[in-house]
């Protein structure tokens, strides 16, 4: 999985347009770089993404999911 989010991932994502995609973008990418991180123009962290728009992966959300039940089982 890719670390960084493009116009066209936000896009897909929120169902919103190219300009709005960017406009998220340019604002995710300025706090990151209030919080003293280096970013990619036109490319925005996935992980900052996720926590601004209360997102999670299909990956993390099964993590928590068999994390909450400490004695379930998981059958293949």
């Amino acid at each position: 999985m890719n670390e960084f989010l493009s116009a066209k991932d936000i896009q897909n994502i929120l169902g919103v347009k190219q300009a709005k995609a960017y406009e998220i973008i340019r604002s995710l990418n300025k706090e990151m770089e209030n919080d003293g991180y280096m970013v990619i123009q036109g490319k925005v962290n996935r992980a900052k993404f996720e926590e601004r728009y209360c997102y999670k992966s299909r990956r993390q959300e099964q993590d928590d999911h068999y994390e909450s039940k400490p004695n379930s089982f998981i059958y293949a």
